[in-house]
């Protein structure tokens, strides 16, 4: 089954780091992508509480340890008199678990009442050595300064480090590399995605490897003879190299230069010109998704298209349209949230070029089935918000009068979202504007011999009238 999010145990003396530990916790809670597993869930100190911390270790996914020069809790019966600290760590060790370890520096300060016994302190300075010793294990002394600094540079290194070890474990990371991506420049695009992205750590999993694969694809179209021009192979070969450095934004100002270039200079040409132009557009395509950066992405496509159809307005329309499609159908098919962020930012800028009624309407409409994809995964509300506002948009340009079918099946659409919100709600006033709009559409459905729009919408009807019936049985109107 997909991991939602990792299992991380968060361990450390909890008087002098308390501010950093807390910090800690609270970054990685929020980010979505980890639970985190700490010392304030075992209770007070005592026996059970071992028993109960070492089952803990050994079950979750990853131990995070902050060491700073106090040595806190040496629980009674252990012959080497290790601190709870050190015995999370040996077990964490034992179990085979990977270890992310940040140590504080020699010169942390520990206020005058933490301080410890010389040999309580000898004992801490001899495990803190042996952390030390394993340069694979501590990955920082930095960070100290600041709490939040320290959340945040640890949220971002374990999602990072995590992102590549799944990517190693399924065999992403070998293919990188016979691709001509290091494994550093996999981790550089891991660091792409920001815990503050809002994704679960499956979510990450697929939108690093999509990303991986683009990358890959990039360095391959650098290296191998294409019948572009010389001018174009030679800018997609510095993309090239750029990607396997991990220099993506390079990459993307290569592109800009070169495209750049392009405007300033004079090809004989025409439709040459127009080739190399879409060549690097599209080379910046996929530099935009690496970045992230889906309204730069809408950009290049709305580029691509009035290049293509430098004269021709609804051809150029149509171009937009077919473009949002293929991120939408991507997006929703094989799971990838920013493909659908993509489509949505394309649909926008179809929404602007309409020049009549049934463009705009049918833009709208475009609009809002990827507005209601996305917030379907989304836990809140805002996306499916937005998907109701342009459904209804659209139905103001699509006159049941003029274009019938299409009204009707965006009634259908905004019965969808209207219902996925009400199911989201308690009472049942949005599930009975989702019935109010499913009947509507069926009326004219039913009319129109299209037999499998009209099962879908009876479908979606049946579903609405059957919660809106089991809520009202229930007393939650």
């Amino acid at each position: 089954m997909p991991r939602q999010v990792l299992e991380v145990f968060l361990s450390s003396t909890a008087k002098d780091l308390e501010a950093f530990r807390k910090a800690v916790h609270a970054r990685l809670v929020r980010s979505g992508q980890f639970h985190c597993v700490w010392q304030e869930d075992f209770g007070p100190q005592s026996a059970t509480a071992i028993d109960f911390c070492r089952t803990k270790v050994e079950s979750v996914d990853v131990f995070v340890g902050l060491v700073g020069l106090r040595r806190g809790w040496e629980p009674t019966g252990d012959a080497a008199h290790r601190s709870i600290t050190e015995m999370e760590h040996d077990w964490a060790a034992a179990a085979g678990k990977r270890r992310y370890v940040w140590v504080a520096p020699d010169d942390f300060p520990v206020p005058g009442n933490l301080r410890e016994s010389d040999a309580e302190h000898a004992r801490q300075q001899a495990f803190r050595t042996r952390l030390m010793a394993d340069g694979a294990l501590v990955i920082s002394q930095s960070g100290f300064g600041s709490a939040e600094m320290l959340a945040a540079d640890i949220t971002e290194h374990l999602l990072m480090a995590e992102l590549v070890a799944d990517l190693q474990g399924r065999g992403e990371v070998a293919k990188a590399e016979q691709g001509g991506l290091e494994r550093e420049i996999v981790a550089k695009l891991a660091r792409q995605l920001k815990p503050d992205d809002a994704l679960d750590f499956e979510q990450s999993v697929k939108e690093l490897e999509n990303a991986v694969s683009i990358a890959i694809e990039t360095v391959a179209r650098g290296e191998r003879d294409t019948n572009q021009d010389a001018f174009v192979k030679d800018v997609l070969k510095r993309v090239a190299e750029r990607n396997k450095a991990g220099e993506f934004d390079q990459a993307s100002k290569e592109v800009d230069d070169a495209l750049a270039e392009l405007d300033r200079g004079e090809i004989e040409q025409r439709e040459a010109r127009q080739r190399s132009r879409i060549a690097l557009l599209e080379a910046g395509v996929q530099q935009d998704i690496l970045r992230r950066d889906a309204a730069a992405v809408a950009r290049r496509v709305e580029r691509i298209a009035a290049t293509e159809q430098p004269d021709n307005s609804a051809q150029r329309f149509q171009a937009l349209r077919r473009r949002q499609d293929i991120f939408d159908v991507e997006g929703r098919d094989k799971g990838l949230n920013f493909s659908l962020e993509i489509a949505i930012a394309i649909a926008r800028l179809t929404v602007r070029h309409a020049q009549n009624s049934d463009q705009h309407g049918t833009a709208l409409n475009d609009l809002g089935i990827s507005l209601a994809t996305l917030g379907e995964r989304e836990s809140g509300t805002a996306r499916l918000e937005e998907a109701v506002a342009a459904y209804r948009d659209a139905l103001k340009e699509r006159a049941r009068e003029r274009v019938p079918l299409d009204w009707a099946m965006t009634q259908n659409n905004l019965g969808a979202a209207l219902q996925t919100l009400g199911e989201r709600e308690s009472g049942t006033a949005r599930l009975e504007e989702a019935v109010a709009a499913y009947r509507a559409g069926i009326e004219v459905l039913e009319h129109s011999g299209a037999g499998h729009y009209l099962a879908v919408a009876q479908r979606n009807l049946a579903r609405a009238e059957t919660e809106i019936a089991s809520r009202r049985s229930n007393g939650s109107d």
